[in-house]
């Protein structure tokens, strides 16, 4: 009878674990993912409103600096394996309230680098603001001319803890591009007719 609770109470727990490191997407997805090839860099723009809830409006009212999160990877996609991350990123729109101004300041960051900021004047902006990201230079195309390249994003949710101590980041399910290669002068083309071996 007691090895009989234990795997139960084992399957419950791995059941658990399962479906917090499986998908890990809830309610809020990225949508509308695209990139554009500026001046050697892979320009990446997408959007994801559902992350802007009442919770995280709340945080921002009271004051505190609030950041939504996303990690963004550029692939060489493989035939026969998983894609090869060539190189990921965190980007951070944080937001930060000043009751005396009535002003919100956003700063944006890739990794620890601050690329921009702007001013809010008013919280009803402020979902777009913080959620709507275009053409974060995010990789260099230096070196990179003639792969097949892909970028995927998905969104931070926080952490939670399973089998009770085990603590992991929840994330929405990843947004992939197509396949696209870049030739030597700049051009994005679509697809590629194979992928690594």
């Amino acid at each position: 009878m007691a090895v009989r609770l234990r795997f139960l109470v084992f399957a419950a727990s791995l059941a658990a674990w399962t479906a917090a490191v499986g998908a890990g997407g809830g309610e809020p997805r990225i949508e509308d993912l695209e990139i554009d090839i500026e001046q050697q860099q892979i320009l990446v723009s997408f959007r994801s409103p559902e992350l802007f809830d009442e919770k995280l409006e709340l945080s921002i009212r009271s004051g505190l600096a609030t950041s939504v999160v996303f990690e963004i990877q550029l692939l060489r996609p493989r035939k026969a394996w998983f894609d090869k991350n060539v190189d990921t990123h965190r980007f951070t729109a944080t937001a930060t309230y000043n009751a005396v101004t009535r002003e919100i300041q956003v700063h944006y960051k890739l990794d620890e680098q601050l690329i921009n900021s702007r001013v809010v004047d008013r919280f009803e902006d402020l979902r777009d603001v913080m959620t709507m990201v275009e053409k974060v230079p995010a990789f260099s195309l230096v070196g990179r001319q003639g792969d097949r390249l892909r970028v995927r994003v998905r969104a931070e949710l926080g952490t939670r803890t399973i089998l009770f101590f085990i603590p992991t980041t929840r994330t929405t399910d990843w947004a992939e591009s197509n396949r696209f290669v870049v030739d030597p002068n700049g051009a994005v083309l679509q697809g590629g007719e194979s992928d690594e071996d």
